[in-house]
């Protein structure tokens, strides 16, 4: 009897307060789910593989088994339910990133840590610290989740630093219910090509180009395609993210918006270049070109402080004056050397604070002469110096230099409606004055032409002069070029556009397109446009049936000052219509054309120099290699766009 009794007396005593009601549990009602893939995932990370579980439907905890707690099955209802409408979501969105074409999409998974939501669905990784996919996604969302933890603790920034959004999240912590203003990160890895141009234009508002495509600003998203030819293993695909996600920080810190367009391509470079060495053990091979990511360029081994270093002391380092100023875009490889020893010395000589509050005086407006002297306390000369002495070790003294940086000038190529804001009315106005200028090809509908960006197949496209058809053709392809520059008085702007044999090996098979009648077929369709912040040039082509693919265009920009100085920027574009498929999966490749060439090259280590081009005034180089395009002379009488008055 004194047994019954003793038992009834413990389990009294445990039920008291501040006493254990089970040893299981620790009195919480709820214990981590043991058949999930991953058990050890924490409960602020939501993943769409633990949801499969059939156990705990990703909510990573269930009841109890010894006791029963009422509480802990309401919060582990709600967390499921969490973990469902999130998931239903994040599918959604993707499906309508894909235009609602599910079964052509690979099944990706999804995983959602405090400040990223991230979609995986990588090739094989080689290398990689896991062969489990699960597990590589969570560890690159750690991964991402430890560069943005750097790059916020490093510059010494604070969450009023960073717009909220407009609406309000729920946290993934536990217990659920919590709301707070989220500015998120957004990343899609994704192993197929196809897959990857169908939802990239959807996701970030641009066309595949590179490697990957980044949604700066307002929004901070990435969409990459991991193409193992590119990025061949782990260490690879790690500094690409940790790369350009510092690309996506930056433009989100307010007043949101990119510097790395305005003229302040040096720190934007500089900053990715830096938190990709610290991921990366010191190896930077990533660059970007506009918003797109570009295959990784091996240059000087990837040990860019040891180039710097070798630079700065044998005067090959390019001065700071040349570098201010300019876009990110028209960086040379040794430019980007300098940007990432500035940010590494200015980051360890004073602190990474002061570079963060460089960052926001620049993203307020502030000219970065300014800028240097209200946050470090002395200006270009005195910083060169300083950076030079930091790098060779003894005190180095340089006589001052004169900005030489050329003026903005930016080309772009739209084969497709997605376009920047800032573009969308000198293309209508482009789309329209080609219609009515000359024959093109359009897609019909309701018996007239749709005046449009993008490839169109089948029965339905039409050869057409103005609104009147003139023959059937079985497919077309409207794309634009936009040439932007600053409204300086003096500046003249053109539009080249030539074409060779698709496969030519011959840098010099370029002609002018359309030859014979260049010089009327241009100015016929050219169009000049400006707003308050830039003047714009544009000119729409429309090439159609076998011509699509037996061709590929070259379209340059040129932008010549009042005193002669002319800049310079192309595009290599190529296109892929296959007979079988629906234009919607056509494929267009560009390749940006820029004014330097690898010049010099080690086995093994990449690219050693660059170099500008022999004949500036025909010539442009593949970016990132020795290949050199070398087209013909213009003719006279183009008439140029030009500033208003």
């Amino acid at each position: 009897m004194w047994k019954y009794v003793c038992l009834a007396l413990l389990t009294l005593a445990s039920t008291l307060p501040g006493q254990s009601a089970c040893a299981t549990c620790k009195g919480t009602g709820a214990v981590a789910c043991k058949r999930c893939p991953l058990v050890h995932e924490r409960a602020d990370v939501l993943c769409s593989v633990a949801f499969a579980c059939a156990q705990c439907r990703g909510a990573n905890r269930v009841s109890c088994p010894r006791c029963d707690h009422a509480s802990s099955d309401k919060s582990i209802l709600a967390r499921r339910s969490l973990v469902r409408n999130w998931l239903e979501s994040r599918r959604n969105d993707l499906l309508k990133a894909a235009e609602n074409e599910k079964g052509r999409l690979r099944v990706a998974m999804h995983c959602r840590t405090p400040n990223l939501d991230l979609v995986f669905a990588p090739a094989k990784i080689e290398s990689g610290p896991s062969s489990d996919s699960h597990l590589l996604m969570h560890i690159y969302a750690r991964r991402i989740e430890d560069t943005r933890r750097s790059f916020v603790e490093t510059l010494g920034l604070k969450a009023t630093d960073f717009p909220a959004l407009p609406v309000y999240v729920k946290t993934v912590a536990w217990p659920v219910g919590r709301v707070l203003p989220s500015p998120r990160l957004y990343v899609l890895v994704q192993q197929r090509g196809s897959d990857h141009r169908r939802v990239c234009p959807n996701a970030t508002g641009l066309v595949h180009q590179g490697v990957g495509i980044k949604r700066l600003g307002d929004a901070m998203i990435y969409a990459m395609h991991h193409d193992v030819a590119d990025l061949r293993d782990d260490a690879a695909l790690h500094r690409n993210l940790a790369h350009n996600v510092v690309h996506l920080l930056l433009s989100n810190i307010a007043p949101s918006g990119w510097i790395g367009e305005r003229g302040h391509g040096w720190l934007d470079g500089g900053l990715a270049h830096y938190f990709e060495a610290r991921a990366g053990g010191g190896i930077c091979t990533n660059s970007c070109y506009h918003e797109r990511a570009q295959a990784p360029l091996r240059f000087r081994r990837g040990k860019w402080l040891d180039a710097a270093k070798a630079m700065a002391s044998d005067g090959t380092l390019p001065r700071i004056p040349t570098v201010f100023g300019k876009d990110l875009a028209d960086l040379t490889p040794e430019e980007h050397v300098v940007s990432f020893a500035l940010v590494s010395y200015c980051i360890s000589e004073h602190s990474g604070p002061h570079v963060g509050r460089l960052a926001r005086e620049i993203k307020r407006g502030t000219a970065v002469t300014i800028a240097l002297k209200n946050v470090f306390g002395f200006g270009v000369v005195e910083l060169e110096n300083k950076l030079r002495t930091w790098l060779v070790g003894k005190p180095v003294q340089l006589a001052a230099r004169e900005s030489a940086c050329a003026p903005h000038v930016a080309l772009y190529i739209y084969t497709r409606p997605f376009v920047r804001a800032r573009h969308r009315n000198v293309i209508q106005k482009a789309l329209a004055r080609r219609a009515e200028a000359h024959t093109s090809g359009w897609r019909i509908e309701k018996g007239k032409p749709v005046i449009a960006l993008g490839p169109v197949s089948g029965s339905g496209v039409r050869h057409w002069r103005k609104d009147k058809v003139v023959t059937s053709t079985g497919k077309a392809w409207p794309f634009a070029a936009v040439l932007e520059y600053e409204p300086t008085a003096g500046n003249q702007a053109f539009l080249d556009w030539f074409r060779r044999k698709r496969g030519s090996k011959d840098v010099g098979a370029w002609f002018l397109d359309p030859p014979g009648t260049y010089v009327m077929h241009i100015n016929a369709e050219t169009v000049c446009d400006q707003d308050s912040r830039y003047c714009y040039m544009a000119v729409v082509d429309t090439p159609t049936g076998d011509a699509i693919t037996s061709n590929e265009f070259a379209v340059r920009g040129r932008v010549v000052d009042a005193k002669g100085n002319a800049t310079r920027r192309g595009w290599w574009v190529r296109f892929g219509a296959p007979r079988r498929r629906s234009s919607r999966d056509w494929a267009a490749e560009l390749v940006p054309l820029v004014d330097w060439r690898i010049d010099g090259t080690q086995r093994g280590g990449g690219a050693t120099r660059s170099a500008s081009m022999k004949l500036p005034s025909r010539e442009l180089a593949v970016w990132g290699t020795k290949t050199v395009f070398r087209f013909p002379s213009i003719p006279g009488g183009i008439r140029p766009c030009t500033p208003r008055k």
